[in-house]
């Protein structure tokens, strides 16, 4: 359980790292990037002693908070400004803006940070998705 808790944490600590640099609330320093590699290799170690969670289910939770870097570089080809009617009506431009936002730097990522701990503390959902 203790392993268990020590990977959502640092899950939870990635995703919180995403949100605020999408947000635009903090810099990226270089010593904590550091010390969130030295914690991922920690993980990387305790899993090969202890068969808690695999490495692969890691690997795969590593991808899924890339992904919320890839959904935020995709947000801006998804576009209503080339739309006629946008254009003309100011009111639909500024809500289809905001709920965009809304969606892609609030709504996503603590949806992928939901999934991400439901397959530490669950892994039998990933053993299952993995056998088909």
């Amino acid at each position: 359980m203790f392993i268990k808790i020590l990977h959502t944490l640092f899950f939870v600590a990635i995703s919180y790292i995403i949100f605020m640099k999408y947000n635009k609330q903090i810099k990226l320093r270089r010593g904590l990037m550091i010390c969130l590699a030295i914690y991922l290799s920690g993980l990387f170690f305790i899993n090969t002693y202890y068969d808690v969670i695999s490495n692969k289910l890691l690997i795969i939770l590593l991808s899924f908070s890339g992904s919320i870097l890839i959904l935020n570089i995709m947000k801006e080809f998804v576009s209503l400004e080339n739309n006629k009617f946008s254009r003309q009506n100011i009111m639909v431009k500024n809500n289809y803006g905001s709920i965009k936002n809304i969606i892609f730097r609030k709504i996503l990522p603590i949806l992928i940070l939901l999934y991400q701990i439901l397959l530490i503390w669950f892994p039998v959902i990933f053993e299952r998705m993995s056998e088909r």
